[in-house]
C-alpha cells in the first residue's frame, strides 16, 4: 500500500537524522523496511483472511499463518538488533511492541500535518482546494466561508450576524455583502483562478448563524475532538489529518488537508 510504502521510505531518513534518540516506531519501520527489501514483503499477520473451509483445515491453516508470523517477528526483531547497534542505542525494545508492528504493518501511515500558521502564512493548497470545490458534495466552500468570516471578524471586531435585530432586513444584507468582499479577498490571498468564488448560500448561513452555538453541533464536534485527544494520548489508531468540517445542515462532515 502507499501509506505503508511512504512510513518505510521515511524510516531510513527519520533514523539516520535522530541517531540514538530515535523513537521506538521509526526503529522498527526501519527494521521493517529491511526485512522487506530481503524477503520482497511485509511481515505476516498471521490472522487468517475470511473463507470457506472445514474446521480441521481451518485449524491447520491457522497454526501455520501463526507460525509463519513468529519467525516473521523474530526475523524483523534482528534487524531491529542491527538498527539499534547501527545508531550507538544500547536499549532494548519490547517483544510486544515488535509483534503487534509486524501485525499491523499493512496498515501504517504517515501524515505530515500543517500548523495554522503554516496554513495561513504559507503557500496555500490552492489547486487542491479547488478540486474539492468542483464537488458538490464536499464541504470545502463552507472552510472558505470560515476563513471569510473570520476576516470580517477581524475587520469589524464582531462576527457577522451578531448585532442584527429580528427582522432587519437591511442589517442582515450590510453584513452579507461584508462577507462577500471578505471572501473575494479570501479567494484573491489563496490565488484562485478567476470565477472561484464562495457560494452565497453559505456567506447568507454564516451571517445568519452569527456566533450562536447550537447545543447539537457542539456535542458533535466536542466527540470528534476528544476522539482525537484520546488518539494522541494512547498514540494509537490514525488521526485526522488536518481540518474537519462539519456541516450540520446536511449532517456531513469532511477532513480537509490545508
Amino acid at each position: 500500500p502507499d501509506g505503508v510504502r511512504e512510513v518505510l521510505d521515511a524510516a531510513s531518513g527519520k533514523v539516520a537524522a535522530a541517531g540514538a534518540a530515535a523513537t521506538d516506531f521509526w526503529v522498527v519501520a526501519r527494521a521493517i523496511a529491511l526485512f522487506t527489501e530481503q524477503s520482497g514483503k511485509l511481515p505476516l499477520a498471521g490472522t487468517i483472511p475470511d473463507m470457506t473451509s472445514d474446521s480441521d483445515s481451518y485449524v491447520n491453516l491457522q497454526s501455520i499463518y501463526i507460525e509463519k508470523a513468529r519467525k516473521d517477528a523474530g526475523a524483523v526483531t534482528e534487524h531491529v538488533k542491527a538498527v539499534l547497534k547501527e545508531i550507538g542505542s544500547g536499549r532494548d525494545l519490547p517483544t510486544e511492541m515488535i509483534e503487534r508492528f509486524c501485525k499491523n504493518s499493512q496498515y501504517a501511515e504517515v501524515f505530515n500535518h500543517r500548523s495554522l500558521d503554516q496554513e495561513l502564512s504559507e503557500e496555500p493548497m490552492t489547486d487542491d482546494i479547488a478540486c474539492e470545490l468542483a464537488d458538490d458534495e464536499s464541504q470545502a466552500a463552507w472552510y472558505l466561508g470560515f476563513r471569510a468570516a473570520d476576516r470580517f471578524l477581524a475587520e469589524n471586531k464582531r462576527r457577522a450576524g451578531d448585532e442584527i435585530k429580528d427582522e432587519d432586513a437591511a442589517a442582515m444584507a450590510s453584513d452579507i455583502a461584508g462577507l462577500m468582499v471578505a471572501a473575494k479577498k479570501v479567494c484573491q490571498e489563496m490565488k484562485f483562478e478567476d470565477g472561484v468564488e464562495v457560494p452565497a448560500k453559505v456567506l447568507e448561513e454564516l451571517a445568519r448563524y452569527g456566533s450562536a452555538e447550537l447545543h447539537s453541533t457542539a456535542s458533535i464536534l466536542g466527540g470528534v475532538a476528544s476522539q482525537e485527544a484520546v488518539k494522541l494520548v494512547t498514540r494509537q489508531f490514525a488521526p485526522l489529518n488536518n481540518t474537519f468540517v462539519y456541516n450540520g445542515l446536511e449532517g456531513r462532515g469532511q477532513v480537509l488537508e490545508v
